[in-house]
C-alpha cells in the first residue's frame, strides 16, 4: 500500500476496496514474480559454480603435488630409531641407498664461566679498563668503568653478534653470581677469546672454559665427515642427520622410495577428482513430473568440465614412448560411473618394475598431472576460465534483473496509489449522491404530508 494514502473500504459502496486492489496488483505482479524466480535460480547457479570452482582448486592442488618428479617421489629412511645418537629425515631429492654411520664427536659451542660474585647489580666491584673479546677473527673492546655491574657487562657482551652472555645464580651463600659467556654457534671456527689483561684494580673476571668449540665428527660408509653443527645435511643428497649422541657401534641407515607416501598423493588426487564429478552429478537432476531442475541442468559449461577432465585422465600418453603410458597400468581405473578408483597392488607392482616410467607417467612433461592441470585451467583460470566467465555472466544478468524488479516495484506502487485515489473519489461521489437522495426523499415526504 502506498504510504500517505487514506483507505476507504466500501464505506458507501460496500465494496472491499483493499481486497480488490490487492487482486489487481497481484494480477499485475506476475512478471515481477517470474523475474524474482529467475534471480533465485541464477543466484543458485552462481553459488553452485563457485563451489565447483573450489573443488577444482582442490583437484589442482592434489595434482601440483605430483607435477614434477621431485614432488611426486617421496623417500623415507629406515634405521634403529632407538640408537640414541641420531635421527634421519629425507626429502624428495634423496638418493636411495644403504649407509653405515658412526658418530664419534658432537658439535659444541664455546662456553666460559667466571668466578662467583656476591652481587650482580653492585657498582665499583669489577676491575676497570678494556675487556678484549675476539670472535670470528674480530676483536671487540668492552670498556668497564666504576659504574659497570655484572649484569651490565653481560648486556655489553650480548651486543656482540654471535655471542650470548648472562648472569647465573648458583645459589652459593657467599658468591652466587657467575658470568656465563657462550657462542650462539657450534663448531671449531666459533671459539671465544676473553682477554682481561687490559683490566686493573677491583675484581677482574677470571673465566674458566667449560666447553671447547668443536665440530661434529662422523663416518658414513667409512668416509670421515665434519660439520660445524649437529644437523648434518648435504653429505648425502636429500638426507639430513640430526646428531644427539655418540654411537656405540656402526648404525645402518637405508633410504628408499616411500610408496605409502606416494600412494597418498595419488589417493588425494582420486578423492579430489571424484568430489568434482559427484558435485556435478548431484546438481544436474531433473524431475519431469514436478518440473524441478537442479542448478547445472542445461549448463553446457559445467557439462564440459566433467567431459574434459575425464578425457584428460583416461587418455593414453603414447608420446611418452614407454610401456607404462595409461592410467590403468599404474593402478587408476573407473567404477563404471565415471568415478576413479585406485588399485594399490597394481601401482606397487608397476612402481617396483619400472619406477622411472611410473614417475614419468605422473610427472613427466605433458604427462598425466600436467595434462589435467592444463585442462582445469581452461575452466578455472581467474580471467579466461569458462566457469569464471559463466559466473560473471550470471552475476551481470542478476544485476539487470534486480533493476527490472525495482522498476516493477515502482510501477506497482504508482498503480496502487492511483487505484486507491480512484476508489476514494468514487466513495466520495457515492457519498454525495447518497446525501442528495436523502434530501430529495425528505422533501417529497414533506410535500405529500402537506396535502
Amino acid at each position: 500500500m502506498a504510504s500517505g494514502t487514506t483507505r476507504v473500504d466500501g464505506a458507501v459502496s460496500g465494496i472491499n476496496t483493499t481486497a480488490l486492489i490487492d487482486s489487481i496488483l497481484k494480477a499485475n505482479s506476475k512478471q515481477k514474480v517470474l523475474t524474482e524466480a529467475k534471480i533465485t535460480s541464477y543466484e543458485d547457479k552462481v553459488s553452485k559454480i563457485t563451489a565447483l570452482r573450489d573443488l577444482l582448486g582442490d583437484l589442482e592442488t592434489s595434482l601440483q603435488a605430483m607435477e614434477t618428479s621431485t614432488k611426486f617421489l617421496s623417500y623415507s629412511a629406515s634405521y634403529d630409531e632407538n640408537n640414541g645418537a641420531f635421527t634421519v629425515s629425507t626429502d624428495s631429492t634423496a638418493v636411495p641407498g644403504t649407509f653405515e654411520v658412526d658418530v664419534t664427536q658432537l658439535a659444541k659451542a664455546d662456553l666460559h664461566v667466571s668466578q662467583g660474585f656476591s652481587s650482580k647489580t653492585a657498582t665499583g666491584v669489577l676491575a676497570t679498563g678494556d675487556l678484549a673479546v675476539t670472535f670470528e677473527g674480530v676483536t671487540t673492546n668492552i670498556t668497564i668503568d666504576g659504574t659497570t655491574t655484572l649484569t651490565g657487562l653481560a648486556s655489553d657482551l650480548n651486543d656482540i653478534d654471535g655471542i650470548t652472555a648472562y648472569v647465573m645464580n648458583t645459589g652459593d651463600a657467599v658468591s652466587p653470581y657467575k658470568l656465563v659467556v657462550t657462542s650462539s654457534k657450534t663448531g671449531a671456527d666459533y671459539g671465544i677469546t676473553l682477554d682481561t689483561s687490559g683490566l686493573s684494580g677491583g675484581t677482574s673476571p677470571v673465566f674458566t672454559q667449560r666447553t671447547t668449540a668443536q665440530d661434529a665428527e662422523l663416518t658414513i660408509n667409512g668416509e670421515s665427515v665434519t660439520s660445524a653443527t649437529n644437523e648434518v645435511s648435504g653429505v648425502i643428497q636429500g638426507v639430513t642427520f640430526d646428531l644427539t649422541g655418540l654411537t656405540s657401534s656402526t648404525e645402518t641407515v637405508t633410504v628408499a622410495a616411500d610408496t605409502t607416501a606416494i600412494e597418498g598423493k595419488i589417493k588425494s588426487f582420486v578423492d579430489a577428482y571424484n568430489a568434482v564429478l559427484d558435485n556435478i552429478k548431484e546438481n544436474q537432476d531433473f524431475d519431469a513430473e514436478t518440473g524441478v531442475k537442479d542448478a547445472f541442468v542445461g549448463e553446457s559449461t559445467v557439462r564440459s568440465v566433467a567431459q574434459g577432465i575425464l578425457s584428460a585422465a583416461t587418455k593414453q600418453f603414447s608420446a611418452l614412448s614407454q610401456d607404462y603410458d595409461s592410467a590403468s597400468l599404474v593402478g587408476l581405473g573407473s567404477d563404471g560411473k565415471g568415478r576413479l578408483t585406485f588399485n594399490s597392488t597394481t601401482f606397487r607392482e608397476a612402481f617396483a618394475a619400472e619406477k622411472d616410467q611410473v614417475t614419468n607417467f605422473f610427472s613427466g612433461t605433458d604427462a598425466f598431472a600436467q595434462t589435467i592441470l592444463d585442462q582445469i585451467d581452461v575452466y578455472n583460470d581467474s580471467v579466461s576460465g569458462t566457469l569464471v566467465m559463466r559466473k560473471d555472466s550470471l552475476e551481470s544478468r542478476i544485476e539487470d534483473l534486480n533493476l527490472q524488479v525495482d522498476r516493477y516495484d515502482k510501477r506497482l506502487t504508482t498503480m496502487e496509489t492511483r487505484l486507491r485515489n480512484q476508489f476514494n473519489a468514487m466513495e466520495s461521489i457515492l457519498g454525495g449522491l447518497q446525501g442528495s437522495q436523502t434530501y430529495i426523499t425528505a422533501l417529497l415526504s414533506q410535500s405529500t404530508s402537506s396535502k
